[in-house]
């Protein structure tokens, strides 16, 4: 009988044992999806980097090579900065300056490289360039226009796709065609 009877006791001790495992994860569980979803929230409401009205500037032998402007600059956890309004003055060895707008831009720490979006507009010379995106990759010192781009410079204007512009050497390549039109053209060196 007091063996029967310490089995029945040691049946109810592993069942309840058992019973209190499960109940005690069901609660860990609970707990852990509870601060997870707290975790998450706070990451969420994190307070951001934002910088009002930024100005990063590169030089090269004491000289300013580009300044890089913005009205907001927000920094992104992958490294970027997102711009609002940027504005990029690019300055070559001859005095003249090449200036990029647009409604937003990324700007990439490491390389340098900056990516413009949102009614892109390019001043040079006499020279205006209008697109939807740019890339200004600075170790090449290159301009990329991936997409469709117009360009109206005195009484020229042209419309293409997928341009480069090299500005040491200013060499223009379009690599998916190109329109061009000529208001005043001249014939072997005489105006018509």
């Amino acid at each position: 009988m007091i063996q029967r009877t310490f089995w029945r006791g040691l049946k109810w001790l592993a069942l309840t044992l058992s019973l209190g495992s499960v109940i005690a994860t069901l609660i860990l569980m609970n707990l852990d999806h509870s601060q997870e979803h707290i975790s998450q929230s706070r990451q969420s409401h994190l307070p951001e980097t934002k910088v009002e009205k930024p100005l990063l500037i590169e030089r090269k032998s004491g000289r300013i090579v580009w300044q890089l402007r913005a009205e907001v600059a927000k920094q992104q956890l992958d490294g970027k900065m997102h711009l609002i309004l940027p504005t990029l003055q690019l300055y070559n060895d001859n005095g003249q300056t090449m200036t990029i707008n647009s409604k937003q831009a990324w700007f990439e720490p490491l390389t340098r490289n900056v990516k413009f979006q949102g009614e892109v507009i390019v001043d040079y010379r006499n020279w205006k360039l209008n697109s939807a995106t740019l890339l200004y990759n600075t170790a090449k010192d290159m301009i990329h226009v991936p997409g469709q781009f117009q360009l109206r410079g005195g009484s020229v204007q042209a419309k293409g796709k997928a341009m480069y512009f090299f500005r040491k050497t200013e060499k223009v390549i379009v690599t998916e065609g190109i329109w061009m039109k000529d208001s005043a053209p001249t014939w072997q060196g005489e105006q018509r």
